[in-house]
């Protein structure tokens, strides 16, 4: 176990190194995988693994990574986990849509968003759906500054955003 964390933290560390040296953090991440039980180690060392693909320039296999770590045991038995693997897809998909030309930046960062959608409406949420749906959405509204260029983003954003304001708004009028 102590070998799994510590192969897990130099692979993470290495992720701050020059691009030439990422495939030593990944050849770690790899021998992580096939070690140990699908743990938080594993769970970690495979988010840092999507990261070190999307550094070099592997967005494709960085996604696909990730969309599989949501079914890994624990983002399927623990929420937060699975946000975290969602997290992780958007910021990922976010930077990338960031570097793109100005014309196709706003259907990038739609892209990015998505990841957010689909895990709504997974139906597996259950009795979780709402409360992860306004945490997320409280997350969004608090991103959203006022010199903000709104027309990058996506509908569902400012929708989410007007409906958390809107909350507030209604629980400011019972208090008075």
């Amino acid at each position: 176990r102590i070998r799994l964390m510590s192969l897990c933290l130099m692979g993470r560390a290495m992720l701050r190194i020059p691009l030439h040296e990422i495939d030593p953090a990944i050849d770690r991440f790899n021998t992580v995988d096939n070690m140990g039980p699908k743990d938080p180690n594993h769970l970690t060392s495979q988010l840092a693994k999507a990261v070190a693909l999307d550094k070099k320039g592997q967005g494709a296999e960085a996604d696909k990574l990730l969309t599989g770590l949501s079914s890994h045991p624990l983002a399927q038995q623990n929420l937060l986990y699975r946000l975290l693997v969602t997290d992780q897809m958007h910021l990922m998909r976010l930077a990338r849509a960031q570097a793109k030309p100005a014309d196709a930046r706003p259907a990038a960062i739609a892209e990015a968003y998505s990841v957010y959608e689909a895990l709504l409406a997974d139906p597996a949420l259950g009795s979780n759906a709402d409360g992860l749906k306004n945490y997320i959405y409280a997350r969004w509204e608090s991103t959203i500054k006022p010199d903000s260029d709104l027309s990058l983003l996506p509908d569902a954003v400012l929708a989410a955003a007007a409906e958390m304001a809107r909350i507030s708004g209604q629980a400011l009028f019972h208090e008075a």
